[in-house]
């Protein structure tokens, strides 16, 4: 039977859910949700959709996001892959509510640690100070 998995977030369409087993790990849920994505990203193979005339604008297509880009968080924390869906406090045919978050593809590079950070360093923004 499972559980009802309710996917929040700012990447999320409102009243999206998942039906997951207890014992699916969180990497599961995240490849669930990035299935769940492309498929709505996918374009409309419909009859009607062939009928725009040639050279006619239409909407850009929506990216979904990479696997590798999904999080998941719970009660405020990122949760790892390897953790079950069942630690999240979720009985057998309950519901339980996790936010998706999209990470940037761009790597931050870590600020310069400033002299002051350590505090055992004698050196403040490039002038001798004492630290006691």
């Amino acid at each position: 039977m499972g559980c009802t998995v309710k996917l929040v977030g700012p990447d999320m369409t409102a009243g999206m859910e998942l039906t997951m087993a207890l014992q699916d790990t969180i990497c599961d849920l995240r490849k669930a949700v990035y299935d769940r994505l492309a498929a709505a990203s996918a374009p409309a193979e419909s009859a009607g959709a062939s009928a725009a005339p040639a050279g006619a604008a239409t909407a850009p297509q929506q990216q979904h996001p990479k696997l590798e880009q999904l999080r998941v968080i719970y009660q405020g924390r990122f949760v790892s892959d390897d953790k079950p869906i069942k630690e999240l406090k979720v009985e057998e045919g309950g519901t339980t509510c996790v936010h998706i978050v999209v990470r940037s593809l761009e790597s931050k590079k870590p600020d310069p640690k400033s002299p002051c950070d350590d505090k055992n360093s004698t050196r403040c923004l490039g002038i001798q100070c004492t630290i006691s």
